[in-house]
């Protein structure tokens, strides 16, 4: 597959978004960064819907006030999915679904930009929500 490929005509904002995502894979990741360069979660999210003109706000936390809530089982391309870290109960991560029952993101220095199942281990246990903004 050619990475310049070009977004065929009709293909959904979601999946241009994903596209844009798809870019950046290996990218490293770095804690509260988003540069284009190096992401956090957030960070990433942020600025692959950016690039399309949804504005999100910085931080996983503030990110899950957005948006309509949707089940596990309804998920579509692009919605956001959030997940506890650790022992903690509250939002920590965050994820773009891209189908197939995979996310999109980034969580570990050494990692960067990559695909997971949502039935990795600490995925499927940190489930929270997810919410659809487009």
């Amino acid at each position: 597959k050619s990475p310049k490929q070009v977004t065929p005509v009709g293909s959904t904002l979601a999946d241009q978004i994903l596209k844009t995502g798809h870019k950046y894979l290996g990218a490293p990741y770095v804690f509260g960064t988003s540069n284009g360069k190096t992401f956090d979660c957030s960070g990433f999210v942020r600025f692959i819907f950016a690039t399309h003109g949804i504005k999100l706000p910085s931080g996983s936390y503030n990110q899950v006030k957005k948006g309509t809530t949707v089940s596990k089982a309804q998920l579509k391309k692009g919605d956001l999915v959030f997940f506890k870290t650790g022992s903690s109960n509250k939002v920590g991560h965050v994820g773009v679904y891209a189908g197939n029952n995979k996310i999109l993101h980034t969580y570990k220095p050494g990692i960067g930009v990559t695909y997971d199942s949502l039935d990795t281990s600490w995925l499927k246990k940190g489930y929270v929500i997810a919410k659809r903004v487009i």
